[in-house]
C-alpha cells in the first residue's frame, strides 16, 4: 500500500475505532468528509474497500468487537460506497453532457466549415473570373491604343507617352 493510501487508512482507522466504540455521529461525518476526499482523488472503488478492509483488520487485532460494533463499523463503509456511487452516476452523467455538448460543438464548427469554404470558393471563384476580364480589358486597351496610334493620335494612358 503506498504511503497516501496507508495514511487515508489509518485516518480511517482512527475515525472508524471512535465510532464504533461511542456510535456518535461526529466521527461518522469526518469518515464522510475523507471519503469525499477519496472521491476529489478519484480513488477507485477497489481502493475504499481495501482501505476499509486494512482498518477492519487492524480494529478486530486491536479489540475484540461484538457482533453488533462491527456491524456497526460496517456502516461507514455503506455510506461511502453509496457517496461514491452517487459521485459516479454524477461524474457520469456529467460527461456525458460534456461528451453531448462536444458533438454538438463540433457538428457546429463541421457547418461552419462548410459555409466558410463555400464563401471562399466563391470568392477566389469571383477574383478569377475579375482577372480574367481585367486580363480582356488590358487587350482591348492595348488595341485601343494601337488603333489610336494607327490614326495619328497619341494615346494618354498610363504606360503610352
Amino acid at each position: 500500500m503506498s504511503a497516501e493510501k496507508n495514511q487515508l487508512s489509518d485516518l480511517y482507522t482512527q475515525l472508524l475505532l471512535e465510532y464504533v466504540k461511542n456510535l456518535e455521529e461526529a466521527p461518522l461525518a469526518a469518515l464522510e468528509a475523507l471519503g469525499e476526499k477519496m472521491i476529489a482523488a478519484d480513488m477507485p472503488n477497489e481502493e475504499v474497500g481495501e482501505i476499509h478492509d486494512c482498518a477492519m483488520a487492524r480494529l478486530l487485532e486491536a479489540e475484540d468487537f461484538s457482533a453488533e460494533k462491527i456491524r456497526a463499523a460496517s456502516q461507514p463503509l455503506m455510506q461511502l460506497l453509496i457517496v461514491y456511487s452517487i459521485a459516479a452516476y454524477r461524474v457520469t452523467n456529467a460527461k456525458k453532457k460534456a461528451d453531448q455538448e462536444l458533438e454538438k460543438y463540433r457538428n457546429h464548427l463541421e457547418e461552419r466549415v462548410r459555409e466558410r469554404t463555400e464563401e471562399l470558393h466563391k470568392t477566389v471563384n469571383l477574383m478569377a473570373g475579375r482577372e480574367v476580364r481585367m486580363a480582356e480589358l488590358k487587350k482591348v486597351i492595348k488595341q485601343l491604343c494601337a488603333q489610336l496610334e494607327d490614326a495619328g493620335l497619341v494615346p494618354v494612358a498610363d504606360g503610352h507617352q
